[in-house]
């Protein structure tokens, strides 16, 4: 009798450990608020209130609209209307396919947006795989907003520490990708990168490359890419300007 009692006992406790282990697993933890941006989730972007605004955005870039393009952004004198008009000119048509990712600053009610979109490259029907990031917040009217502002040091660091995230690297990996199998299927699209290159290889040689406008820093293009002014056909997407304190 003392034995089996003995075993109801160690049996009771066993089953009130794995009890208790079940009860925790399903108590909820509200995650890890020490995270950084490089250890966040990495999500697909469902939300149509930020998918609108970024497909809105380049909608405008691509046909030169600036008065659509200045409701989108926080700060309309940050749109760099002379990059965009240089884009059209050297035969961007279109920009279109766009997948986004991001990841949230809970605190600031905003997210680190990462787009791959292709381009349309007026007489090559080949699409040009690209890339680009935006820092998206959430308005006092509930509506999302691409900032262009200077960011305090809290936000900076959040977006400058987000492209440390490892699924940013895939990303970047998988555009890169794509982008070299569709410059090798279509011999006019690899002959204008080729020339772009060699331009930019000269320029470099004789003087220093050119800053690329302020709203448009921070871009992500394909590495195979010259950087300018080749990123007129990679859309070189915007970024908000530094603080001046941080330049």
């Amino acid at each position: 009798m003392k034995l089996k009692y003995k075993k109801l006992i160690v049996l009771v406790s066993i089953g009130t450990v794995f009890l208790s282990i079940i009860i925790l697993s399903m108590v909820p933890t509200g995650g890890n608020p020490n995270n950084t941006p490089e250890e966040m989730e990495f999500v697909k972007i469902e939300d149509t209130k930020i998918l609108d605004v970024i497909h809105a955005y380049y909608n405008a870039k691509a046909t030169l609209n600036f008065e659509v393009a200045e409701e989108l952004v926080s700060d309309p004198t940050q749109i760099p209307k002379e990059y965009w008009q240089k884009l059209t000119s050297s035969g961007v048509e279109q920009y279109s396919n766009f997948v986004c990712y991001g990841i949230k600053n809970e605190e600031q009610s905003s997210y680190c947006i990462y787009v791959q979109f292709d381009i349309k490259l007026k007489g090559i029907e080949t699409l040009s795989p690209s890339m680009g990031r935006f820092y998206v917040k959430l308005g006092s009217d509930d509506k999302y907003l691409i900032y262009l502002n200077a960011l305090d040091e809290e936000e900076e660091e959040f977006f400058q520490e987000s492209n440390k995230n490892p699924e940013v690297d895939r990303l970047i990996d998988d555009t890169n990708s794509r982008f070299e199998k569709a410059k090798e299927s279509d011999p006019k699209l690899k002959e204008l990168w080729e020339k772009q290159a060699a331009a930019i290889k000269a320029t470099e040689v004789t003087k220093s490359p050119p800053q690329a406008p302020a709203a448009s820093q921070g871009a992500i293009v394909p590495s195979s890419a010259p950087p300018v002014p080749a990123a007129s056909v990679s859309a070189a997407p915007e970024k908000p300007v530094a603080p001046a304190k941080q330049q």
